[in-house]
C-alpha cells in the first residue's frame, strides 16, 4: 500500500494496519538522511497530501524564509499557513512573503505559542478529520546548529504533542544520518522514522516504525 502518492510501503497489511493507526489517532515522523540525497522535498510534498486530492488544513515551520515561497506557489487545495523561525537581526526583516499568512518569530518559546496558537485557530474552523492537519517542520538540523538542543527538544515536544491531539500527520526533516547521536536524541519524541538516500535508480527510503521497533526494506520514492 502507499501511506501517501509516491511514498511506498511494502505490500504487509500489519504494516498497512500499523500506518493505517497512525494516521487515525494523529502521528509524528521524524525524516532524516543526507540533504544531499534530493529527496526530502519529494518526501515533504507526498507527507503534506500532495495528489490526494483532498482539502488540507497545512502549518510549515521553517527555518529559511525562501522555503516559504516553494510552498507557497503549489497551489493545493486548503489552507496553508507559515512560521518562519529567524535569529537576530534577520528576524526583523522587511522581507515580502508571496502569502500573507506568514508568521515570523525569533525565540523558541514565541514560535511554540504560535505554533500552538495557529493549530488551535484551524480546530476552531473546522472540525479537523483525523490526518486532515499536516505540518512540516523544516529543519531540525536549523534549530540545533542555532540553539541548545534542549531547548529545542522542548519545542519538539510541545510541537509534536499538539499535532497528536488535533490526531494530524506532522513530519520534521533532520538532513543527517540516522546513527548520529543528535538524531537518536530526539526519536524518543517520534512514532516513525524515515530514512532518505540516493539509490542506483534514484532516491529511495525505509521506514522504521518505534512502538513495533520493525524496518521495511529501501523502496524507491
Amino acid at each position: 500500500m502507499r501511506s501517501e502518492p509516491g511514498v511506498g510501503v511494502p505490500e504487509s497489511a500489519s504494516f498497512a494496519q500499523a500506518l493505517g493507526t497512525l494516521k487515525r489517532r494523529g502521528s509524528n515522523i521524524l525524516v532524516v538522511g543526507a540533504a544531499g540525497c534530493g529527496s526530502h522535498g519529494s518526501a515533504c510534498n507526498r507527507l503534506l497530501g500532495d495528489g490526494s486530492n483532498e482539502a488540507r488544513f497545512r502549518l510549515v515551520v521553517a527555518t529559511d524564509p525562501g522555503r516559504v515561497a516553494s510552498h507557497a506557489e503549489r497551489g493545493e487545495d486548503g489552507e496553508t499557513r507559515f512560521i518562519v523561525q529567524r535569529d537576530g537581526d534577520a528576524a526583523r526583516s522587511d522581507r515580502t512573503y508571496p502569502t500573507g499568512s506568514v508568521i515570523e518569530t525569533e525565540m523558541l518559546g514565541v514560535t511554540g505559542a504560535k505554533f500552538v496558537g495557529t493549530l488551535d485557530e484551524f480546530d476552531e474552523e473546522s472540525d479537523l478529520a483525523p490526518s486532515e492537519l499536516r505540518v512540516c517542520v523544516d529543519s531540525v538540523s536549523d534549530l540545533v546548529q542555532s540553539h541548545d538542543a534542549e531547548n529545542v527538544f522542548r519545542l519538539l515536544h510541545v510541537m509534536t504533542t499538539r499535532i497528536r491531539r488535533s490526531r494530524g500527520m506532522g513530519h520534521f526533516h533532520f538532513p543527517i544520518d540516522r546513527e548520529e547521536e543528535a538524531a537518536r536524541l530526539f526519536e524518543p519524541l517520534f512514532d516513525a522514522v524515515v530514512e532518505l538516500r540516493s539509490g542506483s535508480e534514484g532516491p529511495e527510503h525505509r521506514w522504521h516504525l518505534r512502538d513495533r521497533d520493525a524496518d521495511t526494506d529501501w523502496i524507491s520514492l
